[in-house]
């Protein structure tokens, strides 16, 4: 009777060690998300708002729709970019993110 208690108990513990490290690495995976979704926002916010300085100042020199186009333009080429080399810019991060948050080890105290 006492080994059946025994491996019940230990069975138990392994269910319940699984559950708080799925929660720990859940927790861990959607704080990243919501940070990076903040980063992202505030990003953009800054990015509108330079462009708009960078457009006032570059209209000083010469005509104002041409100014608009070449801030297109540049935007243009970011996105290009951005398709291009997005296994290395975004793929493999997350990969490794991930990868790092499921597989690495669990610190025990």
């Amino acid at each position: 009777m006492d080994v059946l208690y025994a491996i019940r108990r230990y069975m138990r513990l392994g269910i319940e060690f699984v559950r708080l490290s799925a929660a720990e690495k859940l927790t861990l995976l959607l704080a990243a998300i919501s940070f990076w979704m903040v980063v992202i926002v505030i990003g953009s916010f800054a990015l509108i708002f330079f462009s708009v300085g960078i457009v006032q100042i570059l209209s000083l020199s010469m005509p104002e729709y041409l100014t608009y186009v070449i801030a297109g333009l540049f935007y243009l080429l970011l996105l290009l970019l951005l398709i291009v080399f997005k296994r290395v810019i975004i793929i493999n991060p997350i990969a490794r993110f991930i990868s790092r948050l499921i597989v690495g080890p669990t610190e025990t105290n």
